[in-house]
C-alpha cells in the first residue's frame, strides 16, 4: 500500500488484503473478526502513512493468552486522578 497524496493516510485492518487457507477474507468477514469502532465507524488502526511512504506487510496471526507468552498481555492502561485547582483552595 502507498501514500500517494500529500496528506496522513490511515491504514486499517479493513485497508489490507487478508487470506485464510489460500483463500481471501472478505470485507465483511473481517468486520466480524475485528469490528469497526462505534462511534468513529473505522477498522482498528494498524499505522500511518507519510506522503510517498510505502507499507509492505507479511505476517501470521495467532490466538493465544499470556500464558502462552507476556508479549500477548494487555499493552493499553488508563490512569484517573484528581488535580485541585489552588484558585479554589
Amino acid at each position: 500500500m502507498t501514500n500517494n497524496t500529500i496528506n496522513m493516510m490511515k491504514v486499517t485492518i479493513l485497508d489490507i488484503k487478508c487470506t485464510y487457507n489460500g483463500k481471501e477474507i472478505t470485507k465483511a468477514n473481517l468486520k466480524k473478526m475485528f469490528p469497526v469502532n462505534k462511534v468513529s465507524k473505522l477498522g482498528i488502526l494498524i499505522t500511518s502513512l507519510r506522503s510517498n511512504e510505502t507499507l509492505y506487510l507479511k505476517a501470521q496471526v495467532v490466538k493465544k493468552t499470556p500464558r502462552y507468552s507476556a508479549l500477548f498481555y494487555t499493552v493499553s492502561l488508563a490512569n484517573f486522578f484528581n488535580m485541585q485547582d489552588s484558585a479554589f483552595g
